[in-house]
């Protein structure tokens, strides 16, 4: 008689539950680790999509444009108009800049001729119509200065501006008149619709 030891039949079939188990085990670990493996794919799948989906068009403005491009927006004309991309022209507005004594403006706004120092700088605004054309003050600079703003050669183009204590004796605004595309307008001694030019500001502001 045999202690302690297990006939040869009980002992396989123990070492059998025991693999099968272990197996089992793993398996089912293995499924796991594959389901979350086909989820990882199907998110980088989707990720990969949205990459290469292109991007939805934005429609820039000219002045964003020219920004981007780190160019005038005059010159950004010239090269759309050049590659034979289609402009749509607009009403615009363009006119001069006047200055004036700012005491002038003090004594209109404030009605009397003699300066109170409690009384900020003053400034107006002009709105009219003129054969059926609007006509109004732009960027009214009290107590300012007139600065160059030209952009290109043989251009006379000027800007206003004040300073925080608006302390210069001099006024200036820019008083414009309303342009439409239908006008005509002289460029290089041809009269030319506005819609049909590209730049017309650019030669009026050589002409001037």
């Amino acid at each position: 008689m045999e202690l302690g030891v297990k006939d040869r039949e009980a002992v396989e079939n123990e070492v059998i539950f025991m693999v099968l188990s272990e197996i089992n085990d793993k398996l089912s670990g293995l499924d796991q680790r594959i389901s979350k493996m086909e989820e990882s794919f199907l998110d980088q799948q989707e990720s990969m999509r949205e990459i290469r989906k292109p991007p939805a068009p934005k429609i820039l403005k000219i002045t964003e444009a020219a920004k981007v491009l780190r160019i005038s927006r005059r010159k950004l004309y010239y090269l759309l108009d050049k590659k034979g991309i289609q402009l749509e022209a607009k009403d615009f507005a363009m006119g001069v800049r006047i200055e004036h004594p700012q005491e002038l403006i003090n004594s209109i706004q404030y009605h009397s001729p003699i300066p109170n120092p409690i009384l900020p700088t003053a400034s107006y605004s002009l709105v009219t119509q003129s054969k059926d054309r609007g006509v109004f003050s732009f960027c009214m600079c009290p107590g300012g200065i007139i600065v160059p703003s030209a952009t290109g050669p043989n251009q006379v183009v000027v800007n206003g501006m004040s300073n925080a204590d608006r302390s210069s004796p001099f006024a200036n605004s820019g008083i414009v008149v309303s342009v439409k595309q239908e006008d005509k307008v002289k460029v290089s001694g041809r009269l030319q619709d506005v819609g049909t030019v590209v730049c017309v500001k650019e030669g009026w502001n050589n002409a001037s």
